[in-house]
């Protein structure tokens, strides 16, 4: 009997497609988007670039791509801030859970800088970002309408205007911890939410 060699399955496009991303992140988060180029990200991903083509048009696809990747997961990672909270648990634990989602994933907010920077000058992402944003502030305003509800907060403003208020903060405080660490203890943003949300 001879033997049989086992069958290689090549990975599949949805497969590679997020190896691809992945290794995108890492990429444009440490050369930044402008001089990163789509060779860096084969290397890093272990394809080729005709791999990477096979799934997006070229670096500003790949970059949109992964910008709306990242935005879908901090969208349920802010409304799952809200929705983790128990009976008495308010704004303060609200704000610590969304400063540790923050800062599990630096990479993401220097990412969104260097981002928003580039779509403010592209009209076409600038659109497509900002719809995202909107769709994001939805999901917090109805999140803090709920906490509201269910946890008796009482709110000092209206849902839409704490959604602002919330992605407005974190984003600030998230800049801020970057370049300095120490100043932005973990409490800071459920005082601040606390204050100008209410309790």
């Amino acid at each position: 009997m001879t033997g049989t060699s086992p069958i290689r399955r090549r990975p599949t496009r949805e497969a590679t497609r997020e190896r691809v991303l992945d290794a995108a992140a890492g990429v444009f988060a440490a050369k930044g988007f402008a001089a990163a180029s789509l060779d860096d990200v084969a290397a890093a991903a272990g394809l080729t670039k005709g791999a990477i083509y096979s799934s997006f048009r070229g670096k500003d696809a790949l970059i949109l791509a992964l910008m709306e990747q990242r935005i879908v997961a901090r969208t349920r990672a802010a409304a799952g801030a809200f929705e983790a909270g128990g009976p008495g648990d308010g704004v303060e634990g609200v704000g610590a859970r969304l400063f540790e989602a923050i800062h599990a994933d630096a990479e993401w907010q220097r990412l969104f800088i260097e981002y928003w920077a580039h779509a403010m000058r592209e009209p076409e992402l600038r659109s497509r970002l900002a719809r995202r944003r909107r769709e994001l502030r939805s999901v917090i305003a109805r999140a803090v309408e709920r906490a509201a509800t269910e946890h008796g907060l009482d709110l000092a403003m209206a849902p839409d205007q704490a959604a602002v208020v919330i992605l407005a903060l974190s984003n600030g405080l998230a800049i801020e911890g970057l370049l300095d660490p120490e100043a932005v203890p973990a409490d800071l943003l459920g005082h601040m939410l606390t204050r100008l949300i209410g309790r």
